[in-house]
């Protein structure tokens, strides 16, 4: 049970939307319960909706003490604001921001736990997988892999750090990857933060508050972040103007106002997504020429800038140290001296340029309209050229070989690393220049490398295997996938065309055949289960796309999403410690592919309700097949047989007990509703408290 004093709260902001708050609130306290967590409170911070949130929240509160609601007095017109004026409300040691429409993986609260007791930092910054609103996979790392691990292993990072490394505007601004210590926020001027720029405030809030504290950074995702792609633009567009500002105000002016504050240089801060890196510098220079074509274009008064809005811009982007931007600098002042007749007076009056200019005869207000637009756009074009070579991007990507990996626009580049000389010049896909490589796919450059210098014989035989499907549709992970995550002797029996291919081609025959049929749903091990899939990700399963077993193993296994009963990716990996080394070396993409290559056979347990040592023990013919090679783990056994033959998958869990003390999910299990009481257990039982026994114990209890 939770305790009276929260050693975390979780903030989760909302307006005008109680369906996805009841998802969200019910997912995480099922966690809670569980695992037994105690210190932990939610608190939804409603945004004064006029939907029932309100009416939603006092009935999970009414079931789950640990959830209380906080709404506002008036509507905010940005989350940051909601976020921030709730965290004095908030009762714990930290606070976890999560946003409504998110998921955090099963047992991530535990994990985020464990990590803040082990490590005690002041801030903390989460990877995330992002998803579009269809529940398909954009990006399973947004900052990617290479960069997470170099700073998830360095001991004395700081915010400022951390900014500098990843950037102002990305993954620091997305809410549910932000956990921090209340006490420092609350003690900084958090309004007059916010009253500079509402967006991107939280940022400038973060980098006070801990910009000089210790700082981790956490490289596997955990939560799944749900975007629209696109719509950005639009959403902080809309605040700018229902506040008044420009229709780029939050990436320029209000930006620079935040960078001020911070006393940040945008000549050293990165700013890394998925696909692309760039200066803040040459991003805010870029929105700033977005921002005069708009007013020139428009001639619409609310597009202006001031004097003192130019100085603001100006000022933050001299005072950068970056030499290679004083040019930069430089062209954008010629604009921002042109722009100077045209700008308004500070106090923002009516009479402008244009309404001056009116009064003039039409061919010479026409002529001097013409030739100040043409001088401004020259600038402009001249300035965004500068900008160019920035705005592609480089984003290193590690090493493999002797080869520095790095994506480069579309293009994936790998250069030697002893040889390798800086080149700007266009590099040419499929090309082998004589110190790098050149592919479109980082798949077929690692297929490349591998041909051409060799590695273990697993990677060799991937490599292979890459460059045999490169031209088909199936996706690169499956053909990944393929060396660890078949069973044979459970496929061969499962399917005698795999049997016919192994007779006719060995093992690669085997591989080839599964591959071949990813999309007929032709299971591979007994441990990925397609009912228990759907089950547990029925949005995801619904949505349109591939068939269900290319979903579970091109989505669900990367992210962590539940696609077999007894294996919990998140326990797994915060349970065995050589697993998370795997994982963080590369050596390994998940810890399912860790427990498939090595876990099983070591006897380590999948999950913390499946027992490996005890179900071997119990059962002699579970046993046997282990030991003949038919199955590589108890939990291959089970999942193939012994849930059929009601066998007990742990010493705390009696299968004939359950279903007793249970009586209508013996009646489920008889008619065949359900295969067994622990997989009924596993989907619903769990969730729905019930007693494992005569006792009335509870599962989690018993483990105590």
């Amino acid at each position: 049970m939770p305790s009276s004093q929260p050693f975390l709260s979780i903030l989760i902001p909302s307006y005008n939307r109680a369906r996805f708050v009841k998802s969200l609130v019910t997912s995480l306290a099922h966690q809670i319960e569980r695992d037994d967590l105690e210190g932990v409170e939610i608190v939804i911070a409603d945004n004064a909706s006029n939907d029932d949130t309100a009416e939603t929240v006092t009935n999970l509160a009414a079931r789950w003490p640990f959830v209380r609601l906080y709404t506002q007095p008036t509507h905010f017109g940005s989350a940051e604001k909601n976020i921030f004026t709730a965290v004095g409300v908030c009762r714990g040691k930290y606070a976890w921001t999560i946003s409504d429409d998110d998921h955090v993986s099963d047992s991530g609260i535990k994990f985020i736990i464990n990590l803040l007791k082990t490590r005690a930092p002041a801030f903390a910054l989460l990877n995330v997988s992002l998803f579009d609103t269809l529940g398909n996979m954009r990006h399973y790392y947004y900052i990617p892999q290479e960069t997470g691990r170099q700073l998830s292993d360095n001991d004395d990072l700081t915010l400022r750090d951390l900014i500098e490394t990843i950037g102002f505007l990305g993954l620091l601004t997305s809410i549910s990857s932000a956990i921090f210590e209340i006490e420092p926020v609350r003690a900084i001027d958090l309004l007059s933060i916010i009253e500079k720029s509402e967006i991107y405030s939280h940022s400038a809030v973060y980098m006070q508050a801990f910009g000089s504290k210790k700082t981790i950074f956490v490289p596997q995702p955990i939560v799944n972040v749900y975007d629209d792609e696109g719509l950005a633009l639009d959403k902080i567009s809309f605040v700018s103007a229902s506040s008044g500002k420009q229709r780029m105000y939050s990436w320029t002016i209000g930006l620079a106002r935040l960078i001020e504050a911070c006393d940040l240089d945008v000549g050293k801060i990165w700013e890394v997504t998925p696909t692309n890196r760039i200066l803040l510098g040459d991003l805010i220079t870029s929105y700033m020429c977005d921002q005069i074509t708009l007013w020139l274009d428009s001639r619409l008064n609310d597009q202006v800038f001031t004097d003192r809005e130019v100085d603001i811009v100006l000022n933050a982007l001299a005072a950068t140290s970056s030499t290679r931007l004083v040019l930069t600098w430089n062209r954008l002042r010629q604009i921002g001296l042109l722009l100077r007749p045209l700008a308004l007076p500070a106090d923002k009056s009516n009479e402008t340029f244009f309404s001056t200019m009116a009064a003039l005869p039409t061919e010479t207000y026409t002529e001097f309209i013409e030739t100040l637009n043409n001088y401004a756009r020259e600038t402009i074009v001249q300035l965004r050229g500068a900008l160019s070579p920035d705005l592609i991007g480089t984003i290193e990507e590690g090493e493999l070989d002797g080869y520095r990996i790095s994506r480069r626009g579309t293009q994936w580049i790998a250069e030697h690393a002893a040889t390798a000389t800086s080149v700007s010049e266009p590099l040419q896909t499929g090309e082998h220049y004589p110190d790098r490589l050149v592919a479109g796919s980082r798949q077929v450059l690692e297929a490349r490398i591998l041909g051409l210098v060799g590695n273990s014989d697993a990677k060799k035989r991937t490599a292979k295997r890459l460059q045999k499907f490169d031209k088909s549709v199936m996706p690169p992970a499956i053909v990944a996938a393929a060396d660890w995550i078949i069973a044979p002797e459970y496929l061969m029996r499962a399917s005698p065309e795999a049997r016919a291919a192994r007779t006719a081609n060995g093992a690669e025959g085997l591989i080839d055949f599964w591959i071949g049929n990813v999309r007929n749903n032709i299971v591979p091990s007994p441990l990925i289960s397609l009912p228990w899939f759907r089950h547990n990700n029925g949005q995801l399963e619904s949505r349109p796309g591939p068939p269900t077993l290319e979903k579970v193993v091109t989505i669900a296994i990367p992210s962590g999403l539940p696609f077999c009963p007894v294996f919990d990716e998140h326990w797994y990996l915060a349970t065995y410690t050589d697993a998370t080394h795997a994982l963080s070396s590369g050596e390994v993409e998940t810890g399912f592919e860790h427990y498939m290559r090595f876990g099983g056979q070591r006897g380590y347990d999948p999950c913390a309700e499946f027992d490996e040592e005890f179900y071997l023990a119990s059962h002699p013919d579970a046993r046997r097949a282990c030991g003949n090679g038919l199955y590589r783990s108890g939990a291959e056994h089970y999942m193939a047989e012994g849930a059929m033959l009601g066998y007990n998958p742990s010493r705390q869990f009696s299968e004939a007990e359950y279903l007793v003390v249970n009586a209508d999910v013996g009646n489920a299990v008889r008619v065949g509703v359900w295969a067994n009481g622990f997989l009924h257990w596993l989907a619903m039982g769990k969730k729905e408290g019930r007693a494992i026994a005569h006792d009335g114990r509870t599962f989690a209890r018993s483990l105590g």
